[in-house]
């Protein structure tokens, strides 16, 4: 509710707005004349006026990840950021603990990594915000590590499978350039590439025990481990023989095996069919 008085058209030429949201008071001319005008339900009244709001950004790192082919390496400096803030002080956590060590170069928004081990730095901070230093609680800020050479782990979706049977190949934790390469021969040397070829990752028709491995070639020469398929022997089921001459209703047979069924996985057994 407010009560203004008549006139001619009214200007707003000052406002300020009651610190208990309670009363509003706004001075008004009116043709020269000032009035106070008072007005209840300062709610309704902010909701016309211009409100802003910011919320401020996720803190940032530069780099956010790096990959070399030796450790230990330092990598310096990365660089932290978060809004318009100045940084004052920044922490450094690993994961896993031995992955690097870390620091701040002098009072910037600077810090140094000297990593040890493939990992993830985690960045604590906190910043100048009205002359006070403030932690910062935002979304995680964090910075990897890896080995660009590393040649990953190697698995198989099988490693015992039926004589003709198909796998897939995957691996895990690899970067840089590699290949796949298998092996089918009794001697399958791990530290160079005899008697290893390239091959994929999707394998089909298997009819022999094979192992697999992959080679990465981006810093120097690195094989992953060497996973291996177990093929079992094709199955042969075999033959029967039957006694020569008539078999008069109702007498006794001998039956004998030509050839002993062999192959497959499992246990082999033997089926009367009439």
């Amino acid at each position: 509710m407010m009560d203004v008085s008549s006139g001619s058209t009214n200007t707003i030429t000052q406002l300020k707005p009651a610190t208990n949201m309670k009363k509003l008071y706004m001075k008004i001319s009116f043709s020269g004349m000032n009035h106070i005008l008072r007005i209840f339900g300062l709610f309704s009244f902010l909701m016309s006026v211009c409100m802003t709001s910011s919320v401020a950004q996720t803190a940032q790192v530069s780099p956010i990840s790096v990959e070399e082919c030796t450790v230990p390496h330092t990598e310096s400096p990365y660089t932290l950021t978060y809004d318009t803030y100045t940084i004052y002080q920044i922490d450094i956590s690993f994961s896993p603990s031995s992955a690097g060590s870390g620091s701040q170069i002098g009072g910037t928004n600077q810090f140094s990594i000297t990593w040890d081990s493939p990992g993830t730095a985690t960045i604590s901070f906190s910043y100048w915000d009205g002359g006070q230093p403030v932690s910062y609680t935002g979304s995680p800020v964090t910075t990897t590590f890896a080995l660009t050479g590393d040649p990953g782990t190697i698995s198989a979706s099988a490693t015992s499978v039926e004589y003709n049977s198909n796998i897939t190949l995957s691996v895990s934790g690899a970067s840089g350039s590699y290949t796949y390469q298998k092996c089918t021969s009794a001697s399958c040397p791990t530290s160079s590439d005899t008697n290893w070829s390239t091959t994929t990752a999707s394998q089909t028709g298997l009819t022999q025990t094979t192992k697999f491995r992959t080679k990465n070639t981006t810093c120097g020469i690195n094989y992953s481990n060497i996973v291996t398929v177990t093929v079992y022997p094709q199955f042969t089921a075999g033959s029967v023989a039957l006694p020569s001459g008539s078999i008069c209703s109702g007498a006794d047979i001998t039956l004998s095996s030509v050839g002993d069924a062999s192959g497959g996985k499992g246990t082999i057994r033997y089926q009367w069919e009439s």
